[in-house]
């Protein structure tokens, strides 16, 4: 059966945050993750805002629009994993990157990121904790799920950086969130999840921006 994966622009802001950018996109459908030990939940006041991944003992990479002053690293049910406070966040100029710095290190497996774009008509799987339901924004997966998807192109994300342009792949399904990796066939991170659509999404090119994540993270 075809399932269609849909993605849900949300206006979330936590205080002290106004210059978010004011998308949120949710994947919906999908199945669960059995193991993501790379993967974090972003936590703002201790409450699930968005999803991102732990590439380096103490750097987190997620979107710029999302914020948190913790993270919950290497579990795939919300509100478990190892709690780590944020110390400092590092915003990209012109892209919706942002990278977090752990108060302390994370002994888990980090994901490893893309040097180079990926190839138009490959699929790759997108992950998150987000809304199961495009229609609300009230059902949030207790446990990571993940949705398989086709590069299209590129495109831009909600700040005009470059971004991985893809759509939904018939057969299988899932959702993410905001900050959420796009990983291609062999586990390397290509993509952040920015916004989208009900058909397509936009994630921020890991490769096109990868000088700077070095530049910050060393990695």
């Amino acid at each position: 059966m075809k399932i269609r994966i849909l993605a849900l622009a949300l206006v979330l802001t936590f205080a002290g945050t106004a210059a978010q950018a004011e998308v949120k996109p949710y994947i919906v459908g999908g199945e669960f993750v059995t193991n993501a030990p790379w993967a974090v939940q972003l936590q703002n006041g201790g409450s699930f805002g968005c999803t991102g991944s732990i590439i380096a003992p103490e750097w987190v990479l997620t979107a710029r629009h999302c914020w948190g002053d913790s993270v919950r690293v290497g579990d795939i049910d919300l509100g478990q994993g190892a709690y780590r406070a944020i110390i400092e966040h590092v915003e990209h100029p012109a892209a919706d990157l942002r990278l977090m710095r752990l108060e302390s290190e994370v002994d888990t497996e980090y994901v490893r990121l893309a040097d180079q774009a990926p190839e138009v008509g490959s699929t790759h799987h997108i992950y998150g904790w987000g809304t199961t339901d495009y229609e609300c924004c009230d059902s949030i997966s207790p446990i990571l799920k993940r949705a398989a998807v086709t590069v299209i192109g590129t495109s831009r994300d909600a700040y005009g950086g470059v971004a991985v342009e893809t759509r939904w792949a018939t057969g299988t399904a899932g959702y993410g969130d905001s900050g959420g990796p796009q990983l291609d066939g062999y586990g390397v991170q290509v993509g952040v999840c920015s916004t989208g659509d009900y058909v397509r999404t936009q994630y921020a090119s890991v490769a096109h921006h990868r000088d700077w994540i070095r530049s910050v993270a060393g990695v």
